[in-house]
């Protein structure tokens, strides 16, 4: 249900959106941000209902995983108001809006539950040294105060007496965001030598020379 909501939502908009100003239009896009924004509370629903039926403990892990639905459903806000400043009459969505939404549901929402995925399966599968727990709880930490700040920066954009204050929020975000992934990166000990050799060494060798190599273009770019 809650993809078949969200895909007849899109499909909506697709169809609707570039049409002039008029009632069908903005009954479309209206039937538009409901189906979607419900689609994903649907599907948020489901996966946190998944969470809480588990007898496991609370792991790091997992609490990362929340931060990022906590993300998705500021993305759910925010595109409601964006479906609003369409049926208003908006061509499209403005800028700093369409940045905001962007940043959540990719930065906030995705990278978030990629970082606690990795915390759960990169220690086992790489046989990872045993993390440094405060250096990835700061890193998760800073990563997600950061991202926040780079969303509300560009909210503000929006409102003519905090613009000059957008860009220096969205710079002090990235900031610390950037900081965070280095620190996560660091205490998962991801680029330090394994903790004992590897008995499916076909399975996992690739791909710790995989990460390797990618670890040294990344820098050589920089």
């Amino acid at each position: 249900a809650s993809g078949y909501a969200i895909a007849g939502g899109l499909l909506l908009r697709i169809v609707f959106q570039p049409l002039l100003n008029g009632v069908p239009r903005a009954l479309a896009l209206s039937v538009s941000g409901i189906a979607e924004a419900v689609g994903i509370v649907i599907g948020l629903y489901t996966l946190v209902s998944l969470f809480r039926r588990t007898i496991q403990p609370i792991e790091l892990w997992r609490r990362v995983i929340v931060v990022s639905f906590g993300f998705l459903l500021a993305s759910v806000a925010l595109t409601v108001i964006a479906h609003v400043e369409l049926v208003l009459g908006a061509a499209v969505v403005s800028a700093p809006l369409d940045a905001a939404l962007v940043h959540a549901e990719v930065f906030g929402f995705a990278v978030t539950g990629v970082l606690g995925v990795s915390l759960k399966v990169f220690p086992r599968f790489l046989l990872l040294r045993p993390t440094h727990r405060r250096l990835v709880q700061g890193g998760v930490l800073l990563y997600v105060s950061g991202t926040g700040l780079v969303v509300l920066g560009w909210l503000a954009s929006n409102i003519a007496s905090a613009t000059f204050v957008s860009p220096t929020v969205r710079s002090v975000g990235m900031g610390l965001a950037t900081v965070g992934i280095v620190a996560f990166t660091v205490g998962l000990r991801l680029f330090e030598r394994p903790s004992r050799p590897s008995t499916a060494p076909l399975t996992t060798e690739p791909l710790r020379r995989w990460r390797s190599e990618e670890h040294t273009s990344e820098l050589q770019s920089r």
